[in-house]
């Protein structure tokens, strides 16, 4: 493609007709992942019953497993209350950018944009997704760059066609979120 080239997007009509499926990708097994800090989005959280309004962030996490075949998303809400702050320093200390011991101000939270780290990934009690149980500090001698990196699409699960399982699962799934 030359330089002075764009790629053209058409903006779809109103009555344009949706064609192509996307089905979610199944968990991947409970277990420790490495993963790489994608989004890193700081922003202000309402009061609610439990908690004053706060400053936080919302961090997506890419992991996948070890052969680097399969990559899902998770996202992480933090709040920055004394209540959130063990889940702070976890995480933190899990992309390495807080040490045992030494203070960290929380200002520097955004930095963690691109970083790597481990945690142990559960899958939520529907079945349908992973989520973080708990960030794992580095390996001792370990660098934390070593972790595995997502290699592939969050979306492709390897199969060209669509089973009737997943068709039924892809209704499932839109079904919940209308």
């Amino acid at each position: 493609m030359a330089e002075n080239e764009k790629i053209k997007d058409e903006a779809l009509p109103e009555d344009y007709l949706l064609t192509r499926d996307f089905y979610p990708s199944k968990p991947l097994p409970e277990g420790v992942y490495g993963f790489t800090v994608e989004a890193c989005i700081l922003r202000d959280f309402p009061e609610t019953e439990r908690f004053n309004a706060c400053k936080g962030a919302v961090v997506t996490i890419l992991f996948s497993s070890d052969d680097g075949k399969q990559s899902r998303r998770c996202k992480k809400w933090f709040r920055f209350t004394k209540s959130y702050e063990p889940r702070l320093c976890g995480f933190l200390r899990s992309v390495g950018l807080k040490k045992v011991g030494e203070p960290l101000n929380i200002s520097e939270f955004s930095s963690c944009l691109g970083l790597r780290g481990r945690a142990l990934f559960k899958i939520t009690e529907d079945g349908k997704y992973n989520d973080v149980r708990y960030f794992l500090d580095p390996v001792s001698g370990e660098s934390v760059s070593e972790y595995n990196v997502p290699a592939v699409d969050v979306y492709d699960d390897g199969e060209d066609e669509l089973s009737e399982d997943d068709i039924k699962e892809m209704h499932e799934w839109f079904g919940d979120r209308q």
